[in-house]
């Protein structure tokens, strides 16, 4: 296995671990996200995924584990001021939305639990462990594919 392909699996279980401990799709994937830029925040960030989970304030909008991942790259390719170039954030972001409504043809929380018979069904559970981990696994794959993962292990 290679070291990226070490990375991109260490990203995924990483995140399924946290969330099967009770943590929210979104904190999960800022928080796995912050380890791979090499902790640049206190893990206190992943209380920006909060407000975030189960479809942005249980709304069952826009699913957390989509919305933690472009917050995610915010943190490895994001910008601090305006004379610096938001493309890199901008084109990660894009990439992980087209790879989510390709997998899951929706970017709904509601509309992926409600096929699943609901939030709270072992099988919505399974299945959103397993999409926490893709999300994480696809964030470490773009940002190794630009050389912004400052570290060789999530934590």
């Amino acid at each position: 296995m290679s070291s990226n392909d070490r990375i991109i699996q260490e990203a995924r279980d990483r995140a399924e671990s946290l969330y099967a401990e009770g943590m929210l799709c979104s904190e999960v994937l800022i928080l796995v996200a912050n380890e791979m830029a090499g902790s640049p925040f206190s893990s206190d960030i992943s209380r920006l995924g909060t407000a975030l989970g189960i479809g942005m304030g249980n709304s069952g909008c826009s699913c957390g584990a989509l919305s933690g991942a472009i917050v995610g790259a915010g943190i490895m390719a994001g910008r601090v001021g305006a004379d610096e170039s938001c493309d890199p954030a901008l084109d990660i972001s894009s990439e992980l939305h087209a790879r989510f409504r390709s997998q899951e043809g929706a970017a709904c929380c509601r509309a992926i639990t409600s096929r699943l018979g609901g939030m709270d069904t072992p099988e919505r559970r399974e299945h959103c462990t397993r999409l926490t981990g893709a999300c994480a696994a696809w964030l470490a794959e773009l940002a190794l594919d630009r050389d912004m993962v400052s570290t060789l292990s999530v934590a």
